[in-house]
């Protein structure tokens, strides 16, 4: 084998070495992320999950800069709390208004990833901004309202789309783990 081959062979080597860290690392990253919301969800006060914290970690760890819970009532959308990584926002007074149709799917239990461009939706906390976002939605059942996270994120969607199996897995356990309280 001569120089060139084996520098070659290194590099491949290198790249592969390269590509296995990212996935530890997101890996981890996301572990560390279910770890934080396991610890949250065991911090009960009083049959209240620590929304808040939960969504902060969510927001941090995954560099989403929008993460909310919001109620439906009377086909409302109320907003019960939220964060955003940005400090000149004020993520507890937002306007959300979506689609009747939208509202059923969240009823019925649908995840809905979309545009900032898509009529069917006004959220305040984008409309001005000049950046694409993309809205996630995962929706979740308590015993007497519909509800569910929203996501908002500035990189064209990349994040939500591919961290979107965790977001919905975090919203299942973290709502799992409420009804087991409340029924207790």
């Amino acid at each position: 084998m001569n120089k060139t081959d084996l520098i070659n062979d290194l590099k491949a080597k290198l790249k592969i070495l390269e590509l296995e860290n990212e996935f530890l690392s997101q890996k981890a990253e996301e572990n560390q992320l279910l770890s934080r919301t396991f610890e949250e969800i065991n911090i009960l006060e009083g049959n209240q999950i620590q929304y808040q914290n939960i969504l902060e970690s969510i927001s941090i760890l995954l560099d989403i800069e929008y993460s909310g819970v919001f109620t439906v009532k009377n086909n409302r959308l109320i907003n019960v709390t939220g964060y955003s990584l940005t400090e000149e926002d004020d993520p507890k007074n937002l306007d959300l208004r979506i689609s009747d149709e939208m509202i059923s799917k969240i009823k019925y239990g649908e995840t809905i990833l979309m545009k900032k461009t898509e009529q069917e939706i006004h959220f305040n906390y984008i409309q001005n901004k000049k950046e694409s976002y993309t809205l996630l939605f995962v929706p979740f059942k308590s015993p007497d309202s519909y509800n569910f996270y929203l996501f908002a994120s500035n990189d064209d969607g990349n994040i939500l789309e591919i961290k979107e199996l965790l977001l919905e897995r975090i919203a299942e356990i973290t709502e799992a783990k409420i009804n087991k309280v409340a029924i207790e």
